[in-house]
């Protein structure tokens, strides 16, 4: 299995903000399922999203609690 972490930090300084994106790159030919973890501020557990598409935009928002 192949692991990619990062985060996203949304602050800035004055007069500026960071786009909320994160980019992986996953390569070509890519076929096994691809699954996403996004660990939310103050969360016990991931969102999950399994089944995952290579080579499209996912957006992910918080799931309500």
């Amino acid at each position: 299995a192949i692991e990619r972490t990062g985060w996203i930090d949304v602050g800035g300084s004055y007069q500026t903000q960071r786009l909320p994106e994160f980019h992986v790159g996953l390569g070509s030919g890519r076929v096994s399922p691809i699954r996403v973890e996004v660990w939310w501020p103050g969360d016990a557990a991931p969102q999950v999203v399994d089944d995952v598409r290579a080579d499209h935009v996912l957006t992910v928002r918080r799931s309500p609690s």
